[in-house]
């Protein structure tokens, strides 16, 4: 029995505000830009019609591209505070970690140097309290180190994150009906219809 094979239909989302498509907003909005620029050009405000110009250039890309150039610069724009708020964030936290690094450094300099000493005088129970001690800052240490890197990573992640949301992404082919899936999708389709 041979079944009738309709191609799906799918509809495409049009960015809308305030029940307008979009791209009407920003052709009103790059019309008004030109008719303001030339005013300001006809009073003799070169410094603000020559920037009313440039803006309406960068609005004409918008309106005329099939792209939307403006949602790639608003997710290139978040990429870039994200990123710079991570980062920011691991170097201040990079360089509290490292400054209690030099002073857990010069603390266990000064224990090996108690330590020497206590060998040097025998005493057993001095010895094994600053082995103990020095062990501990040692160990005290690595874990700032890690801690360190711990950050870095968290920053190098959103960083990798954000940067994989800013990228353009692209349709191919068809997004309806692809050849070749399951056998199960197959019977359930068989079923709806």
């Amino acid at each position: 029995m041979e079944q009738d094979r309709t191609p799906p239909t799918y509809a495409v989302a049009r960015p809308r505000f305030l029940r307008t498509p979009l791209r009407e907003q920003l052709i009103a909005i790059l019309v008004l830009t030109l008719v303001s620029a030339g005013v300001a050009l006809a009073l003799g405000s070169i410094a603000l019609g020559a920037l009313l110009l440039l803006a309406a250039a960068l609005l004409s890309a918008g309106v005329f591209e099939h792209r939307t150039w403006f949602t790639h610069a608003r997710a290139l724009a978040g990429l870039a505070v994200r990123s710079t708020r991570a980062w920011t964030g691991a170097g201040r936290d990079v360089l509290r970690l490292k400054l209690e690094e030099r002073d857990l450094e010069r603390r266990r300099r000064r224990l090996q140097y108690e330590l020497g000493g206590a060998v040097l005088d025998g005493d057993a129970r001095l010895v094994e309290d600053l082995r103990r001690r020095v062990r501990d800052c040692v160990e005290e240490l690595a874990r700032r180190e890690e801690s360190e890197a711990r950050a870095v990573r968290r920053a190098r992640a959103v960083t990798a994150d954000e940067r994989a949301a800013a990228a353009r992404t692209q349709i191919m082919g068809d997004p309806g009906f692809e050849p070749g899936t399951s056998a199960l999708s197959e019977r359930r389709s068989n079923q709806l219809s």
